[in-house]
């Protein structure tokens, strides 16, 4: 039984660097439909930003507009192109955030932002570029070589003084 607990972890490990990465290559496949492309654009995009091709995925989400949308500006795909643009700046530029040096490039990603030209309830939450800035200076804060140098926020200041504080309190209570 722990043998086969052993090779699924394995196996899942071993699979996990491969599962929800998208490349756009199997975005630009003949037959996809308009309204498939576009989620799977910011897809691919998301996928970049984790590997670290940076710049490789802000032309992903340019493309998105470019390739799709502007085809598109009369109806209802037009409009989920520009809202899946924006959402693909946005969750690159957080991502790209917590890479080492890139706070600056992350940041001038949330410019590519633009208001949305329609206004509708059903467009949910709508990525803009303050919310962008905001989250994007939050996660490059986060980064090791800002966490640790940070003395006032390390929460491993208080993690590594705990145990022998707890020591100290449990050896006076002995001796009482």
């Amino acid at each position: 039984m722990r043998a086969f607990a052993a090779i699924g972890i394995i196996a899942l490990l071993l699979l996990s660097g491969c599962v929800g990465n998208r490349n756009i290559s199997e975005c630009k496949v003949p037959t996809m439909r308009d309204s498939e492309k576009v989620p799977c654009y910011h897809q691919a995009a998301v996928s970049e930003a984790y590997a670290e091709h940076d710049n490789d995925a802000q032309s992903i989400c340019a493309s998105i507009m470019s390739d799709i949308g502007n085809a598109h500006t009369q109806d209802d795909l037009g409009k989920k192109a520009e809202v899946e643009q924006n959402l693909c700046y946005f969750d690159i530029a957080r991502i790209i955030a917590r890479h080492p040096g890139m706070g600056q490039f992350a940041y001038n990603l949330c410019t590519n932002i633009r208001q949305n030209s329609y206004q509708t309830a059903l467009a949910g939450a709508e990525a803009t570029q303050d919310s962008c800035k905001e989250d994007v200076f939050k996660m490059s804060q986060i980064t090791p070589e800002n966490y640790y140098t940070n003395g006032k926020d390390n929460i491993c200041t208080v993690i590594l003084a705990l145990p022998p504080l707890l020591m100290l309190a449990a050896l006076l209570y002995r001796k009482n």
